[in-house]
C-alpha cells in the first residue's frame, strides 16, 4: 500500500488474470503447462512486462512495475513466465529448489519466448516490451524476433549466458553450477546458443532500445552487461548506484525513465 502511495498508482485499477495451454510440455512438470498473463486496463498503447526469475516474493517488481505503467496511461500484459508462481510444482517456492541442466534451462526459455511472442501476435497490434533481470533475456529475444516490438526497456538485462552461469553470484547460476559440477564454458556456449540474447540481437533497433543496469552488480557481472549493449548496436544506457537489489530503493526514477522511453518510442 505505501508502495502504491509513493508511486501515485491507480487504486481503481482494473486487473484481470487469464489462462491458457501452453503448447510445449516439459516434463514431469504438470503445473508449467497453464500459462497466464495479466491484463492492466490503462486505456493506451498495450505493453508486455516479463518477470525476472522467481518464485512467491514479498516484493514484486513486475506487479510494481505493470501497475505504474497502467497508471501512466498503458495497457500493460503481466506474463506469468515458466517455473513462476503457481507454474512451480507442488510444494516448490524457486526454481532454484528444483534439479536443472542445460536441457531444462533451453527448454525453459524457449517456452518463454514463445509464450511472448503469441501474446503479441494476440494483441495484434504494435507494443512495447519491459522484461526484468532474466525477463530482459527473454524480453531481447523477443524484441530481436518480432517486428511488432516497437519500443523496449531491458533492466538488469545480459548476454553470453554461459560466461553468465559460470561465473555470477545470483542463485540460479550458482545452483546451475551444483546441480551439472564442472562447465567448460565453451561447449557451454555452444549448447546455450540457441537461447542466448547475443545471438539473436538487433543493432537496427538501438534507437528504441533503452538498457537500465545497476554500476555495481553483485549478480549480473560486467563484462554480460557489455556483451549486451555492444551486440545490440550500443543502445542508450542509464546506471544507477547501487547492487542488484537496490532497484527497490531506485524504483520511482527507474519506473519515471521506463515511461517516459515508452511514450517516445510507441507514438
Amino acid at each position: 500500500m505505501i508502495e502504491r502511495e509513493w508511486l501515485k498508482i491507480d487504486h481503481e485499477m482494473k486487473v484481470r488474470e487469464f489462462s491458457f495451454r501452453s503448447h510445449m510440455h516439459i516434463a514431469p512438470y504438470g503445473n508449467n503447462d497453464t500459462g497466464y498473463f495479466r491484463f492492466y486496463e490503462g486505456n493506451g498503447k498495450p505493453v508486455v512486462v516479463i518477470p525476472p526469475r522467481g518464485g512467491y516474493y514479498r516484493y514484486n517488481f513486475a506487479r510494481m512495475t505493470a501497475s505504474y505503467l497502467a497508471s501512466n496511461g498503458f495497457d500493460v500484459y503481466e506474463v506469468v513466465t515458466p517455473f513462476h508462481e503457481k507454474r512451480l510444482p507442488d510444494g516448490v517456492t524457486s526454481v532454484v529448489h528444483m534439479e536443472i541442466d542445460a536441457d531444462v534451462l533451453k527448454l525453459t526459455a524457449r517456452q518463454s519466448v514463445e509464450e511472448v511472442l503469441g501474446l503479441i501476435r494476440y494483441i495484434g497490434k504494435d507494443v512495447g516490451v519491459v522484461g526484468l533481470s532474466q525477463g530482459a533475456v527473454y524480453g531481447s529475444i523477443v524484441s530481436s524476433l518480432d517486428e511488432q516490438v516497437k519500443s523496449t526497456v531491458l533492466i538488469h538485462g545480459f548476454g553470453d549466458l554461459a560466461s553468465f552461469l559460470r561465473h555470477s553470484d545470483e542463485r540460479l547460476a550458482k545452483h546451475f553450477r551444483e546441480c551439472v559440477g564442472s562447465i567448460n564454458e565453451g561447449l557451454l556456449r555452444e549448447e546455450l546458443r540457441n537461447i542466448d540474447p547475443l545471438t539473436y540481437a538487433t543493432p537496427e533497433k538501438a534507437a528504441t532500445t533503452l538498457m537500465i543496469n545497476s554500476k555495481k552488480d553483485n549478480q549480473v557481472p560486467e563484462q554480460n552487461i557489455v556483451a549486451l549493449w555492444n551486440a545490440l548496436g550500443n543502445p542508450r544506457i542509464e546506471r544507477y548506484w547501487g547492487g542488484h537489489k537496490l532497484i527497490a530503493l531506485r524504483s520511482k526514477g527507474i519506473l519515471k525513465k521506463v515511461t517516459a522511453h515508452l511514450k517516445s518510442t510507441l507514438d
